[in-house]
Order: structure tokens, then sequence, then C-alpha cells
């Protein structure tokens, strides 16, 4: 991202906002290197790209698996 990107970026709330989770998830999303984002000072910026690549990503299945029956 370049300092005229900033125009355009989003902040963490918005990304919460847009993606239905929390503020705290995408935090975690950044950290795991599942999103992208440019930090300044303690605020991450993300792109308006970086979401939509983002939202195009499969997800991962979570929660516990699936017990077999006999």
């Amino acid at each position: 991202m370049r300092m005229g990107d900033l125009d355009s970026a989003l902040t963490t709330k918005q990304v919460a906002e847009i993606l239905g989770i929390s503020h705290n998830r995408v935090c975690e999303l950044v950290r795991k290197g599942k999103l992208n984002a440019v930090r300044l000072s303690d605020t991450y910026f993300f792109t308006p790209a970086e979401i939509e690549r983002f939202k195009a990503t499969p997800k991962e299945k979570g929660g516990r698996p699936k017990s077999k029956v006999i």
C-alpha cells in the first residue's frame, strides 16, 4: 500500500463491519497472515482490493470434528 492509497484505505472497524466479524477477529486474521494490512502506529489499514481477495478465498471449516457413529 502506498501513501496515496490511504485515501481509499479501510480501518479495522470498517473491515469488521464488511466481513460481519469482530474487530478482534480482524486483528487475529492479520496476525495469522490471512489478511494483509499496513500498520501505522497502532492502527491497521486495508485496501478494498485486499478485502475482496479475502472474501473470495475459500474458508477453513471451524469447530470440532464430527464423531463417527458406529
